[in-house]
């Protein structure tokens, strides 16, 4: 469940409260210094990178972020397993769902569709009739894709048109 970040700050953060007390003998030079500080301390209660609570503090989704410190290197085609990697259709589609859908005519836009889920998605909608377009990071996977699938569906479809 999503919650604003002044909810989720108002949970973690312990709100400042003040009470008013009269004081005869308070100068204006300490009620400028004390309501400085309290003002400060608002400003690092409404802060998320000055609040040390909620730095110390777990709550859902702290991992999920991306530090932009972290860099992944991928190895060199030689220093990968030795077994190569499954690639192309993990098993054809055999029917579609409804026999009266039908994407001709239409343009699918996949993203991620050089592997995995965005590959079978790709798959059943050129299946359905539409016309795809696979956009991967990965160019050449999704220039070998886009290639297989022309392929595949070339045997299938001999009398159509490309």
């Amino acid at each position: 469940m999503f919650r604003p970040l002044s909810a989720r700050l108002a949970r973690t953060i312990r709100p400042i409260t003040h009470t008013a007390q009269i004081r005869s003998k308070q100068t204006s030079a300490t009620a400028a210094a004390s309501i400085s500080a309290t003002k400060s301390q608002q400003q690092q209660a409404r802060n998320i990178s000055g609040s040390r609570n909620v730095k110390e503090k777990p709550h859902p989704g702290q991992y999920s972020r991306t530090d932009p410190d972290v860099t992944v290197e991928y190895p060199e085609d030689h220093e990968l397993p030795s077994s190569q990697p499954v690639r192309g259709s993990g098993g054809g589609i055999g029917k579609p769902t409804l026999a009266s859908f039908s994407l001709e005519g239409h343009v699918g836009v996949v993203t991620g569709g050089a592997r995995g889920l965005g590959l079978v998605m790709g798959q059943g909608m050129v299946y359905s009739g539409s016309h795809l377009a696979i956009v991967d990071l990965n160019k050449e996977e999704a220039e070998l894709q886009a290639k297989n699938l022309t392929e595949a569906f070339k045997r299938e479809n001999p009398e159509a048109k490309t």
